[in-house]
């Protein structure tokens, strides 16, 4: 019995006892004449192992029990075993090369001749008992015995003897297998054929799938620049009305607060009973509550500085629609695609199951776009080309 190439009892020669897989490089021998993998002997040792001095330590092979002493470094102390290494690599190898060489094609069974009858065995007539079949009657097609030809139902047929009919047909049977035996050759070579013409159509799906991802790939990757460039517009205009409506809030509100400070100044001195005190005081407390006045018909409105922000729309429906239409070249597809079962039926198979009939269930094409709409799509992608060269982003 075999296994990836090589004999299992070589393969088990080279597996870890610990990791229970093919050594893993470098290869360790123990004292025991066991081999270990350095990592697995490493494990062993940090698991099991006990230190023995102040320079050194032991574990037990996982094979035999044995107890390994090493030095202060530890399993690196213990030599390599290089022929196990080659033999791994020599495994290696041969796996390699077993699942790179491609699969040999089914060869034809040797055509086997019949066994003739037995020398001893003498076949016998039917219906004459005593006389042996000798005769081949081309008429009937069947073998028979003189006295059928001459007395009984073959008569008048005609007859050769069995012996002649046994070579001509021998050699008419030879003829006729060799010539099956090379068409089944030349099945086999188109079998081969089409498994390679298989291969190359899944390589240029690949090829075709990876160009189609590519080009949305990058489709995207302009329209998020442009979504970037179009949001950063906005941004713009926002922090522009922001910073100048910030700075009117604090405008308003330091004049409020002064006005209110008059106001609270002006009730404070009406309070004043003493005429003296008050005349003094009254012309520029009247000054500044005329002056506030005088301000506060000055304020205008936010609306009246700062417009609105403007609506930013953008119509997406048409480039959605460009963006459906979006398909292979102009009957690239339908010529490339191989002729169904469809079109290869009579013109009377009204009786016809055709699902039984490969073909018939690839569904219908994808309509191609129109010169129009390819033109459409390509007007789009320029003008977002250019807004991102324009935008600097």
């Amino acid at each position: 019995m075999e296994q990836n190439g090589l004999p299992e009892d070589i393969e088990r020669l080279l597996t870890c006892p610990v990791c229970l897989d093919v050594f893993t490089q470098p290869v360790v021998i123990l004292p025991c004449q066991h081999n270990l993998c350095r990592k697995c002997a490493e494990e062993c040792y940090d698991r099991r192992g006990r230190v023995v001095g102040l320079s050194g330590g032991k574990f037990q092979c996982p094979t035999c029990r044995y107890e390994v002493m090493v030095d202060r470094h530890g399993v690196y102390s213990l030599p390599r075993n290089l022929l196990v290494e080659n033999l791994i690599e020599m495994y290696a190898t041969q796996i390699a090369k077993k699942q790179q060489a491609p699969p040999e094609p089914p060869k034809p069974e040797p055509i086997r001749e019949p066994t003739p009858p037995p020398a001893n065995r003498v076949p016998l007539c039917e219906d004459h008992e005593d006389e042996r079949i000798n005769v081949f009657c081309l008429s009937c097609q069947k073998p028979t015995c003189s006295m059928c030809k001459v007395f009984g139902k073959h008569q008048n047929c005609d007859v050769i003897p069995i012996k002649k009919a046994y070579d001509d047909q021998k050699s008419e049977l030879r003829e006729h297998m060799s010539r099956l035996g090379s068409g089944i050759e030349q099945i086999q070579t188109v079998q081969a054929d089409t498994d390679h013409l298989r291969q190359n159509v899944e390589a240029a799906s690949k090829r075709a799938k990876q160009e189609v991802n590519q080009a949305f790939q990058q489709l995207c990757a302009l329209l998020e620049k442009r979504k970037t460039a179009m949001i950063l517009t906005i941004q713009e205009d926002v922090n522009e009305r922001i910073g100048i409506l910030s700075d009117m809030s604090t405008s308003y509100k330091k004049q409020r607060d002064e006005i209110q400070k008059v106001m609270n100044d002006g009730l404070k001195l009406t309070e004043e009973q003493e005429a003296t005190v008050f005349l003094t005081k009254s012309r520029t407390m009247i000054n500044k509550v005329v002056n506030q006045a005088r301000a506060m018909t000055e304020i205008r409105p936010p609306q009246s500085i700062v417009p609105e922000l403007k609506p930013y729309k953008i119509e997406f429906s048409r480039y959605h629609q460009i963006c459906n239409q979006i398909d292979f070249d102009n009957g690239q597809r339908q010529a490339q695609r191989p002729e169904s079962a469809r079109s290869r039926l009579p013109s009377n198979h009204s009786n016809t199951d055709l699902s039984c009939i490969p073909g018939l269930a690839r569904p219908p094409p994808i309509p191609a776009p129109t010169d129009d709409e390819i033109t459409n799509f390509h007007a789009m992608a320029d003008a977002l080309k250019q807004a991102e060269d324009g935008s600097g982003v």
